[in-house]
């Protein structure tokens, strides 16, 4: 069962701006539930802002997918230009 994370201080209070571990935590509960309106505006401001959060909320979306089409009977592979991606940046950390 999969625990519903919670946002501190989001509900009841007018919180516009909100930090990184907040959109990551919206960003993984809209995978699960549909926002309020003041979340969404919330996580999408922030989304403008942050690169970081902007492209977690990518890659998860990515991982939604292909988990979602393996569920549908569908292989999983990665395409030839992120196997290089992704030996790219691993070779760069390894030095």
């Amino acid at each position: 069962m999969i625990k519903k994370a919670t946002v501190n201080n989001m509900e009841g209070k007018k919180k516009f701006m909100i930090t990184c571990r907040e959109a990551t935590e919206l960003t993984v509960i809209s995978e699960f539930e549909k926002l309020s309106f003041s979340r969404r505006i919330s996580l999408w401001f922030h989304m403008l802002i942050c690169k970081v959060c902007h492209l977690f909320q990518q890659q998860s979306n990515e991982l939604n997918e292909a988990i979602k089409k393996n569920e549908e009977g569908k292989s999983l592979s990665l395409s030839l230009e992120k196997k290089e991606e992704i030996s790219l940046l691993l070779n760069e950390l390894r030095k």
